[in-house]
């Protein structure tokens, strides 16, 4: 009895501390205005909708790669926000059966084997008003690696990308629809497709060039 009674009053205690700490599961999703690598960090922790205010046009370099492990959207409406690899890291990966969105961001400058700008794993990815700009991949997608995911894109533009196959995008296994994307810069493969390249799955195109 006395037992219970003490597990009682714990969680009695633990719950006035949760009031009055405001001490709450890890969900930090909200407006970055340190625009940093550590700001933008600590409002991803946990998914949810960020966005930004850089009070001026902000880049923000990565030492190492952002992972999508929650469903999150990344909204830099009314803003000028990079994100880059510094020539050194990949910049986004997407885990499997996790969503992401990016509206009006700026890709840049990332670097992997596969996926410099951004890797879905299985996820689900809509990019919307966005650049993808001067990403590498020694393998596949240098501006994006789409994996057996579904990664939709419209209103976009893929320059100065390059891989060896898929110099702006690599779809392997996935569905991918672009709607009014622009592919120029240009994009470049030294084995297949510098644009896009289709190893399997499905691409649908509209009002892209």
């Amino acid at each position: 009895m006395r037992k219970v009674i003490s597990i009682g009053l714990g969680l009695v205690i633990l719950v006035a501390l949760v009031a009055t700490t405001g001490v709450q599961p890890a969900r930090a999703a909200g407006t970055v205005t340190n625009c940093t690598e550590a700001g933008l960090l600590a409002a991803l922790a946990g998914g949810g909708t960020v966005t930004f205010a850089c009070g001026g046009p902000a880049t923000i370099t990565l030492t190492a790669t952002i992972t999508i492990a929650a469903d999150t959207v990344i909204d830099a409406t009314g803003q000028t926000v990079t994100l880059s690899g510094n020539n050194a890291v990949q910049v986004l990966s997407v885990s499997s059966g996790r969503t992401l969105t990016l509206r009006n961001l700026t890709i840049q400058s990332g670097a992997t084997p596969n996926g410099g700008g951004l890797a879905n794993n299985g996820g689900t990815v809509t990019i919307v008003n966005s650049n993808f700009n001067s990403n590498v991949a020694t393998g596949n997608g240098g501006g994006i690696f789409n994996s057996g995911g579904t990664l939709n894109i419209v209103n976009s533009t893929f320059a100065s990308n390059g891989a060896a196959n898929g110099g702006a995008i690599h779809n392997a296994g996935g569905t991918v629809t672009l709607a009014n994307v622009t592919i120029s810069g240009p994009n470049t493969a030294t084995a297949n497709g510098g644009g896009v390249n289709n190893a399997s799955g499905t691409v649908n195109v509209k009002n892209t060039i």
